[in-house]
């Protein structure tokens, strides 16, 4: 799915028809879908990255062996193989795909916390609209901050398959 209608869906979860917003809080609304949205597209970012660069290196190799066939292009086969090791280092040095993962399970996660406080399921069940606000910040910011620490040790995590 697009970000475009990610965003879209988004929007039509936070406003009800005549575009009233579901969470009464402005400040509250504000930061719950600009941080949403920021997820979303830091999840696109990171999963188009992952494909492109994994295709460059599923390719690159694969063009070797085709280069050598037709001789005399040992220079082109050079660079090809250093653009190969180039794509895989990227791959293994940007964690693009543990990012994306996380960012889609962020995105998900509170979108789903989104659902609960609408419905007024869960811990959200017979709590005045400010106790519910409240509830609501507080479990938004709990789960990116839980978020910026995974990412924080995806970041800094070694490579120990390669040990």
């Amino acid at each position: 799915m697009s970000y475009k209608s990610e965003a879209e869906n988004l929007h039509k979860k936070l406003y009800n028809t005549g575009e009233t917003p579901v969470i009464t809080d402005a400040y509250l609304l504000m930061r719950f879908e600009q941080s949403v949205q920021w997820y979303m597209k830091k999840a696109n970012r990171s999963k188009y990255g992952y494909f492109t660069l994994s295709i460059i290196g599923i390719v690159l190799p694969l063009s070797v062996p085709v280069l050598n066939y037709f001789g005399n292009l040992s220079l082109v086969v050079t660079i090809v193989s250093v653009l190969a090791s180039l794509v895989t280092s990227l791959l293994s040095l940007l964690k693009l795909h543990e990012k994306w993962v996380s960012y889609r399970s962020v995105t998900e996660t509170l979108q789903s916390e989104l659902t609960l406080y609408t419905s007024k399921c869960g811990d959200y069940n017979d709590l005045s609209e400010e106790k519910r606000n409240q509830l609501f910040a507080e479990k938004i910011e709990a789960l990116m901050g839980n978020e910026h620490i995974k990412w924080i040790s995806i970041v800094n995590k070694k490579n120990d398959d390669k040990k």
